[in-house]
């Protein structure tokens, strides 16, 4: 797992600026559950436990899907159906780039970019030989299912983590979490990240408010009333 704290080196920001436009914020922490005191901790041993878990298959599977949804928000059915190549997952400059071209709405079809290293390294570890066109989590022709073996591995992971109710939902929810309740990240911009058309229901359903953003607010209405006085 990444450290909480560790954001995208400087040159994968630098790469992705002209790419999409505007300054980018990456999440300050990897978090699992709605950002209670432990989400630190329950994240850690789940992403260690998926590590160990594909070790003991000699598999690289568990781990890398894990990191993207928690890294990119993506839906696990998105993330699942995901081919190698400039039409699905492709990796450059220390930079993930994912192109959705099937979902159930326009605003669904989208480009995500994740510049979390560990993410990063994972997928590119998992990709080894494979070709341009093939399946990145999976062997077959078709998507494994998500209540399948995906379903099953991440609960074999849950309990080896100790972790209680752990969904892939809750990666994409958290991930919304922690983006939205960033003061830089913008309704409309999280809200096209997430593939959705109507920002104030990403806020609505998705943005859980964090209580280890107190102090931080409390800082951020310091700073607006000195300007206002100045």
């Amino acid at each position: 797992m990444s450290d909480p704290d560790t954001y995208a080196d400087p040159a994968a920001v630098d790469y992705l600026r002209p790419l999409v436009g505007h300054d980018l914020a990456v999440p300050v922490a990897e978090v699992l559950h709605d950002c209670g005191a432990d989400y630190r901790d329950e994240v850690a041993r789940m992403i260690v436990a998926a590590e160990q878990d594909d070790e003991r298959l000699g598999r690289h599977l568990m781990a890398p899907l894990l990191r993207l949804l928690d890294s990119s928000g993506l839906r696990i059915g998105e993330a699942l159906g995901l081919r190698w190549g400039p039409g699905g997952l492709t990796v450059e400059e220390g930079v993930a780039r994912v192109v959705v071209e099937s979902a159930k709405t326009s605003a669904g079809v989208r480009t995500v970019f994740v510049a979390a290293p560990a993410t990063v390294a994972s997928l590119i570890a998992m990709r080894g030989e494979r070709p341009t066109g093939a399946l990145v989590f999976g062997d077959g022709e078709r998507p494994l299912a998500p209540r399948g073996l995906p379903r099953a591995g991440l609960r074999r992971i849950a309990k080896a983590a100790e972790v209680d109710d752990a969904g892939f939902h809750a990666f994409r929810r958290t991930h919304a979490t922690n983006l939205g309740t960033d003061p830089s990240v913008d309704p409309a911009t999280l809200a096209a990240r997430l593939g959705h058309t109507d920002p104030a229901f990403t806020a609505r359903t998705y943005v859980t408010g964090r209580d280890d953003r107190a102090l931080d607010l409390a800082r951020i209405a310091a700073e607006q009333a000195a300007r206002r006085a100045a």
